[in-house]
């Protein structure tokens, strides 16, 4: 089973939980033990794992990401590597 989810997210770094989303295709497939993987394909994204997206946690995440400073690369590329792999 292979399915795409697309995400439109409302700032330039924003943590969004996709749960729902994820517990929806797993459904939808009926699919009832496996593995989900989850791959984001850009440079300057990265998955992370929390309990949700509203927690503390990741409120936490968002504010240190903030505090990085930019490597030779750019911005993006030094907080996208701090977050993943999860």
């Amino acid at each position: 089973m292979l399915k795409e989810i697309v995400l439109q997210t409302e700032r330039k770094e924003q943590a969004v939980d996709i749960t729902d989303r994820v517990q929806a295709a797993i459904r939808e497939a009926g699919v009832r033990e496996g593995f989900v993987f989850i791959y984001v394909p850009h440079a300057t994204a990265a998955v992370s794992i929390h309990r949700h997206a509203e927690n503390p946690d990741a409120i936490l995440l968002e504010e240190t990401l903030k505090a990085i400073k930019p490597g030779p690369e750019g911005e993006s590329l030094s907080k996208a590597a701090f977050v993943a792999p999860t």
